[in-house]
Protein backbone atom coordinates (compact mmCIF):
# COMPACT_ATOMS: atom_id res chain seq x y z
CA UNK A 1 0.00 0.00 0.00
CA UNK A 2 1.44 3.76 -0.48
CA UNK A 3 -0.52 6.90 0.79
CA UNK A 4 0.03 10.34 -1.28
CA UNK A 5 2.99 10.92 1.35
CA UNK A 6 4.74 8.25 -1.00
CA UNK A 7 4.61 6.00 2.56
CA UNK A 8 5.10 2.17 1.51
CA UNK A 9 3.98 -0.30 3.52
CA UNK A 10 4.72 -4.55 3.24
CA UNK A 11 6.00 -7.38 4.71
CA UNK A 12 9.19 -9.07 4.40
CA UNK A 13 10.72 -12.74 6.53
CA UNK A 14 14.16 -11.95 7.39
CA UNK A 15 14.85 -16.13 7.57
CA UNK A 16 12.95 -16.21 11.33
CA UNK A 17 10.13 -13.78 11.41
CA UNK A 18 7.35 -12.05 8.80
CA UNK A 19 7.46 -8.43 9.89
CA UNK A 20 5.63 -5.38 9.11
CA UNK A 21 7.83 -2.34 7.06
CA UNK A 22 7.63 0.92 6.69
CA UNK A 23 9.28 3.35 4.26
CA UNK A 24 8.82 7.00 5.00
CA UNK A 25 10.79 9.93 3.91
CA UNK A 26 12.77 9.49 7.42
CA UNK A 27 13.95 5.70 6.10
CA UNK A 28 12.54 2.03 7.14
CA UNK A 29 10.64 1.15 10.38
CA UNK A 30 8.70 -1.98 11.79
CA UNK A 31 5.67 -0.89 12.92
CA UNK A 32 5.22 -2.59 16.35
CA UNK A 33 2.86 -5.38 14.92
CA UNK A 34 2.62 -9.15 15.78
CA UNK A 35 4.59 -11.55 13.53
CA UNK A 36 3.14 -12.52 10.73
CA UNK A 37 1.11 -9.59 10.24
CA UNK A 38 0.80 -8.63 6.26
CA UNK A 39 -0.28 -5.31 5.67
CA UNK A 40 -2.81 -4.03 3.34
CA UNK A 41 -2.75 -0.70 2.72
CA UNK A 42 -1.77 3.03 4.44
CA UNK A 43 -3.94 6.37 4.68
CA UNK A 44 -2.78 9.58 4.48
CA UNK A 45 -2.90 9.52 8.84
CA UNK A 46 -0.58 6.75 8.81
CA UNK A 47 -3.45 3.81 9.70
CA UNK A 48 -2.44 0.27 8.31
CA UNK A 49 -5.06 -2.32 7.51
CA UNK A 50 -4.27 -5.82 6.86
CA UNK A 51 -4.42 -9.37 8.21
CA UNK A 52 -2.75 -11.19 11.22
CA UNK A 53 -3.22 -14.89 12.14
CA UNK A 54 -2.50 -16.79 15.45
CA UNK A 55 -3.87 -13.46 17.98
CA UNK A 56 -7.19 -14.15 19.11
CA UNK A 57 -8.19 -16.36 21.54
CA UNK A 58 -9.50 -19.78 20.05
CA UNK A 59 -9.49 -19.18 16.23
CA UNK A 60 -6.13 -19.02 14.32
CA UNK A 61 -7.42 -16.26 11.53
CA UNK A 62 -6.71 -14.60 9.43
CA UNK A 63 -8.50 -11.76 10.66
CA UNK A 64 -8.56 -7.69 9.75
CA UNK A 65 -6.85 -5.49 11.55
CA UNK A 66 -5.87 -1.74 12.09
CA UNK A 67 -3.15 -0.35 13.52
CA UNK A 68 -2.87 3.68 14.84
CA UNK A 69 -0.32 5.44 16.84
CA UNK A 70 1.33 2.16 18.12
CA UNK A 71 -1.65 0.23 18.89
CA UNK A 72 -3.65 -2.30 16.49
CA UNK A 73 -7.25 -3.96 16.72
CA UNK A 74 -9.90 -6.35 14.90
CA UNK A 75 -11.03 -4.31 12.01
CA UNK A 76 -14.46 -4.97 10.37
CA UNK A 77 -17.10 -7.12 11.65
CA UNK A 78 -16.90 -8.81 15.00
CA UNK A 79 -14.67 -11.74 14.99
CA UNK A 80 -17.11 -13.71 17.38
CA UNK A 81 -18.84 -15.47 14.03
CA UNK A 82 -15.72 -15.50 11.39
CA UNK A 83 -13.55 -18.01 10.37
CA UNK A 84 -11.48 -15.25 8.68
CA UNK A 85 -11.36 -12.03 7.64
CA UNK A 86 -8.69 -10.04 5.48
CA UNK A 87 -8.92 -5.81 5.59
CA UNK A 88 -7.62 -4.52 2.70
CA UNK A 89 -8.28 -0.84 1.78
CA UNK A 90 -8.48 1.90 4.17
CA UNK A 91 -9.37 6.07 3.27
CA UNK A 92 -8.34 9.16 5.20
CA UNK A 93 -11.91 8.71 6.57
CA UNK A 94 -10.75 5.74 8.63
CA UNK A 95 -13.53 3.43 5.94
CA UNK A 96 -12.38 -0.02 6.09
CA UNK A 97 -13.10 -1.87 3.20
CA UNK A 98 -12.23 -6.18 3.16
CA UNK A 99 -13.69 -9.40 3.03
CA UNK A 100 -14.13 -12.48 4.73
CA UNK A 101 -15.65 -15.90 5.22
CA UNK A 102 -18.38 -16.83 8.08
CA UNK A 103 -18.38 -20.05 9.30
CA UNK A 104 -20.92 -21.84 10.95
CA UNK A 105 -21.11 -25.75 12.04
CA UNK A 106 -21.69 -26.88 8.96
CA UNK A 107 -21.66 -24.30 6.26
CA UNK A 108 -19.09 -21.62 5.31
CA UNK A 109 -20.31 -17.99 3.69
CA UNK A 110 -18.24 -15.68 2.08
CA UNK A 111 -18.46 -11.43 2.50
CA UNK A 112 -17.31 -8.28 1.91
CA UNK A 113 -17.44 -5.29 4.10
CA UNK A 114 -17.78 -1.98 4.58
CA UNK A 115 -16.35 -0.86 8.06
CA UNK A 116 -18.85 -3.00 9.89
CA UNK A 117 -21.46 -3.62 7.48
CA UNK A 118 -21.21 -6.91 5.62
CA UNK A 119 -22.34 -7.88 2.16
CA UNK A 120 -22.77 -11.85 1.52
CA UNK A 121 -22.14 -13.59 -1.74
CA UNK A 122 -18.97 -14.47 -3.70
CA UNK A 123 -17.96 -10.98 -3.47
CA UNK A 124 -14.44 -9.33 -2.39
CA UNK A 125 -13.80 -5.16 -1.68
CA UNK A 126 -10.04 -4.58 -2.51
CA UNK A 127 -9.58 -0.62 -2.19
CA UNK A 128 -11.69 2.58 -1.04
CA UNK A 129 -11.12 6.01 -1.78
CA UNK A 130 -12.14 9.28 0.10
CA UNK A 131 -15.42 9.57 -1.98
CA UNK A 132 -16.61 6.12 -0.65
CA UNK A 133 -15.53 4.35 -3.97
CA UNK A 134 -15.20 0.78 -3.81
CA UNK A 135 -13.07 -1.38 -6.10
CA UNK A 136 -13.65 -5.40 -5.93
CA UNK A 137 -14.49 -8.69 -8.00
CA UNK A 138 -17.14 -11.29 -8.02
CA UNK A 139 -17.38 -12.96 -10.97
CA UNK A 140 -15.07 -10.54 -11.97
CA UNK A 141 -14.01 -6.47 -11.45
CA UNK A 142 -16.12 -3.87 -10.40
CA UNK A 143 -16.01 -0.50 -9.37
CA UNK A 144 -19.01 1.03 -7.29
CA UNK A 145 -19.57 4.81 -7.33
CA UNK A 146 -22.72 5.92 -5.98
CA UNK A 147 -24.40 2.34 -5.67
CA UNK A 148 -23.41 1.26 -9.24
CA UNK A 149 -21.28 -1.00 -10.37
CA UNK A 150 -19.08 -0.69 -13.61
CA UNK A 151 -17.36 -3.65 -14.55
CA UNK A 152 -13.21 -3.75 -14.62
CA UNK A 153 -12.03 -6.22 -16.86
CA UNK A 154 -8.83 -6.16 -18.82
CA UNK A 155 -9.30 -7.12 -22.47
CA UNK A 156 -9.00 -10.75 -23.41
CA UNK A 157 -8.09 -11.53 -19.97
CA UNK A 158 -9.24 -14.68 -17.67
CA UNK A 159 -10.09 -12.25 -15.04
CA UNK A 160 -9.32 -9.14 -13.01
CA UNK A 161 -8.99 -8.19 -9.94
CA UNK A 162 -8.91 -4.41 -8.65
CA UNK A 163 -6.82 -3.64 -6.02
CA UNK A 164 -6.69 -0.19 -5.32
CA UNK A 165 -8.41 3.00 -6.54
CA UNK A 166 -7.63 6.52 -6.14
CA UNK A 167 -9.45 9.80 -5.64
CA UNK A 168 -8.97 10.74 -9.06
CA UNK A 169 -10.29 7.49 -10.09
CA UNK A 170 -7.20 6.11 -11.24
CA UNK A 171 -7.71 2.13 -10.40
CA UNK A 172 -4.94 -0.48 -10.98
CA UNK A 173 -5.00 -4.22 -9.99
CA UNK A 174 -3.82 -7.94 -11.89
CA UNK A 175 -5.55 -9.66 -14.44
CA UNK A 176 -5.06 -13.39 -15.35
CA UNK A 177 -3.98 -14.23 -19.08
CA UNK A 178 -3.24 -17.55 -21.19
CA UNK A 179 0.30 -17.07 -22.41
CA UNK A 180 1.69 -20.15 -24.44
CA UNK A 181 -1.10 -22.72 -22.50
CA UNK A 182 0.12 -21.08 -19.11
CA UNK A 183 -1.63 -18.95 -16.68
CA UNK A 184 0.12 -15.79 -16.21
CA UNK A 185 -0.49 -12.25 -14.24
CA UNK A 186 -0.09 -9.22 -15.08
CA UNK A 187 -0.92 -5.85 -13.73
CA UNK A 188 -2.88 -3.03 -14.70
CA UNK A 189 -3.25 0.70 -14.67
CA UNK A 190 -7.15 2.05 -15.79
CA UNK A 191 -7.90 5.72 -16.00
CA UNK A 192 -10.56 7.50 -17.83
CA UNK A 193 -12.11 4.27 -19.60
CA UNK A 194 -8.87 3.07 -20.99
CA UNK A 195 -6.39 -0.15 -19.99
CA UNK A 196 -2.57 -0.17 -19.75
CA UNK A 197 -0.90 -3.55 -18.46
CA UNK A 198 2.50 -3.28 -16.30
CA UNK A 199 5.02 -5.65 -16.63
CA UNK A 200 8.59 -5.49 -14.49
CA UNK A 201 10.76 -6.54 -17.11
CA UNK A 202 12.26 -10.25 -16.94
CA UNK A 203 9.41 -10.81 -14.26
CA UNK A 204 7.38 -13.97 -14.94
CA UNK A 205 4.66 -12.57 -12.81
CA UNK A 206 3.64 -8.83 -11.85
CA UNK A 207 1.11 -7.62 -9.22
CA UNK A 208 0.32 -3.88 -8.67
CA UNK A 209 -1.56 -3.21 -5.67
CA UNK A 210 -1.31 -0.12 -4.61
CA UNK A 211 -1.91 4.00 -6.55
CA UNK A 212 -2.14 7.03 -4.84
CA UNK A 213 -3.24 10.32 -5.91
CA UNK A 214 -0.31 11.70 -8.02
CA UNK A 215 -0.35 8.08 -10.03
CA UNK A 216 3.02 6.67 -7.54
CA UNK A 217 1.83 2.52 -7.83
CA UNK A 218 3.28 -0.67 -5.87
CA UNK A 219 3.36 -3.96 -6.14
CA UNK A 220 5.01 -7.08 -6.15
CA UNK A 221 6.67 -9.07 -9.35
CA UNK A 222 8.25 -12.54 -9.47
CA UNK A 223 11.69 -13.71 -11.34
CA UNK A 224 11.33 -17.24 -13.03
CA UNK A 225 8.30 -19.17 -13.19
CA UNK A 226 7.26 -22.17 -10.13
CA UNK A 227 6.09 -25.98 -11.74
Amino acid sequence: GINNQNEVVGSTFDGVRIRTFLVSASGLSFPELPDGAFPEDVNDLGQIVGFLQNVLPGGAGPYGFVYSSGTWQVAGPPPLLLSSSYARGINNYGNIVGHGEMGCLFCERRFAFFDDTIESGFISFCGVNDAGDIVGFAQDGFWRSGGVDTPIAFPVSTGTIPNDINNVITIVGDYHAQDNGLRSTHGFVWSNGRYVSLDVPGASETRVEGVNDAGVIVGSFITGREG
